[in-house]
């Protein structure tokens, strides 16, 4: 019975090592190929990547930005979006200029972009922003041209208070796939009758403590449903990333932080 105890005494401290200084700390690079019908020439090869719910909160955070910052500029990636949920606590005026200036660091070939969070102050939020020469997506639309007549459509949501007139464009181009950004996955339930191909979310943190078999545990408002990496409902695809941040306790377990990468490629 000592023996029992003693295995389980162990187990749980190891547990909690494991989910505290481990799992909670670092960051990995997570890779996708998404295949898209007749994509041009053009887009092949195109790189997409996602960083989201970074809730910084502390020096060793900002230090951390500072190594993915330095791996998201060796992915030579044409497009950089975040996903919402920049900032977990208020920080002093030198780390907010830091965080803008490591933000502000992320070099891709063309151009970056955001969407609004559940957690975001949207003065502060947008001031950061737009200081690291990012685009927020705030219920509006754009068009993504390269090498090619047809574009990207690009879409961000921030709510679904008006869902057409976000998705809505003054000039109608046969695109070569439409992309909505929005923080939470959920929303892909109010958005399945919606000309829309990629969804990219965050949010979920992916359940933040995952058992084996069984999945993500903590479930959220808008990230009940769809918590994992990749869903396909209707022929919209999801895809979710884990973030890198915490929230309410800095604790992950067998859920390493990441970053995700997406290569366009054609479905032949």
């Amino acid at each position: 019975m000592k023996k029992v105890l003693l295995i389980i005494f162990l187990f749980v401290i190891f547990i909690g090592i494991y989910g505290f200084f481990i799992d909670s700390n670092g960051f990995k690079m997570k890779e996708d190929t998404i295949l898209v019908d007749n994509l041009p020439p053009s887009f092949e090869g195109f790189k997409i990547i996602q960083l989201s719910d970074l809730k910084i909160s502390s020096t060793e955070d900002i230090k951390r930005l500072k190594k993915i910052v330095n791996s998201i500029n060796n992915e030579d990636a044409d497009v950089f979006i975040f996903t919402g949920d920049l900032l977990g606590s208020d920080l002093r005026k030198e780390d907010i200029k830091n965080i803008t200036n490591e933000l502000k660091n992320i070099n891709v070939t063309l151009y970056k972009y955001a969407v609004i969070g559940d957690k975001d102050d949207r003065s502060t939020y947008l001031n950061i922003l737009e200081n690291s020469d990012i685009k927020v997506l705030d219920n509006e639309s754009t068009y993504l041209f390269y090498k090619d007549i047809k574009p990207i459509k690009l879409s961000g949501l921030t709510n679904l208070d008006n869902v057409d007139k976000a998705l809505e464009m003054v000039d109608n181009y046969d695109t070569v796939l439409n992309i909505v950004l929005t923080h939470y996955p959920d929303f892909i339930s109010n958005l399945l009758n919606k000309d829309i191909d990629v969804i990219f979310a965050g949010h979920s943190l992916k359940g933040q403590v995952r058992i084996p078999f069984y999945g993500g545990l903590i479930k959220k408002d808008w990230a009940k449903t769809y918590i994992d990496n990749y869903y396909e409902i209707d022929g919209k695809r999801l895809y979710i990333s884990g973030g890198i941040g915490t929230e309410k306790v800095r604790f992950r377990l067998f859920n390493k932080p990441e970053v995700n990468l997406y290569t366009l490629k054609n479905r032949t």
